[in-house]
């Protein structure tokens, strides 16, 4: 029987951007639209009173429409694969460093 073994995490690097009250359209811009935007919204400032509205909450739609949704401050991340994420500032700190 084999003893147990260290591993470390493969080098992974990301592309992200953080949330803030500033960069609503940059972060949407990073993220993309969801399909049916346009039938939501009438105009980018319509959005962003949506999104005031519910208290600054960023709603991310992914593969097989799984919702994930980013508050001020957390780090919305992109990988190599286009897959997108979000971690909260701590966690993100924790596992990345900018290159």
């Amino acid at each position: 029987m084999k003893e147990p073994a260290f591993y470390c995490q493969r080098a992974k690097i990301v592309k992200a951007i953080r949330y803030d009250k500033t960069n609503l359209e940059a972060v949407l811009a990073f993220t993309g639209k969801h399909p049916n935007w346009s039938n939501w919204f009438k105009s980018f400032e319509d959005y962003k009173r949506h999104v005031n509205a519910d208290g600054g909450r960023f709603k991310i739609f992914g593969p097989g429409s799984v919702e994930q949704i980013a508050v001020l401050g957390d780090y919305i991340i992109k990988d190599n694969t286009g897959l997108i994420y979000v971690l909260n500032p701590t966690t993100f700190q924790l596992l990345y460093a900018v290159i």
